[in-house]
């Protein structure tokens, strides 16, 4: 079965359009599907967005800004469509959604540090989380462990830390 992962991020913060579109043209490399929003021209969900998010298996999500109400729209739709959805939050920015009333099995969070943390250990803890929710692992572990290699190589190299990081 070719993996299929959709993967969302925040419209216009560059660290995160990047990693997305990087994880996607990595990914087809090794035959894993990744799916991004179609946002072209509106802030509502469309369909094509909608249809992308049924067809994948997991909703990843790398937050380095407060979520856009684009990300918090997608990732209800997963919800709502048993998706399993996992978000991985910079720690300076936090948890900055309410999910104190997702009480979803599928509903992953994870806050991370990729100045400090070392990428494995985030892995791990992803790992960890989605395991005792019956994920697969194999499929999980790859791209989260990309998408966390790309954006401590970004915090690495962005000597000036800008805002729209």
């Amino acid at each position: 079965m070719n993996p299929k992962i959709f993967v969302s991020y925040n419209p216009g913060v560059k660290i995160e359009e990047s990693t997305a579109l990087r994880l996607q043209t990595i990914s087809s490399l090794y035959d894993v599907t990744v799916y991004l929003p179609d946002r072209l021209g509106t802030k509502q969900l469309k369909e094509s967005t909608k249809d992308r998010i049924l067809n994948s298996n997991i909703f990843v999500m790398f937050s380095t800004k407060k979520l856009s109400n684009s990300v918090k729209s997608e990732a209800d739709f997963a919800l709502a469509n048993d998706k399993q959805v996992i978000i991985l939050y910079d720690h300076i920015i936090g948890k900055n959604i309410n999910t104190a009333k997702i009480k979803d099995k599928n509903f992953i969070e994870i806050e991370y540090d990729p100045e400090r943390e070392n990428h494995i250990d985030i892995l791990n803890k992803v790992l960890n989380a989605s395991n005792k929710k019956g994920s697969d692992g194999k499929m999980l572990s790859a791209i989260i462990g990309v998408g966390l290699g790309l954006l401590l190589m970004w915090y690495l190299s962005d000597d000036e830390k800008t805002d729209n990081r």
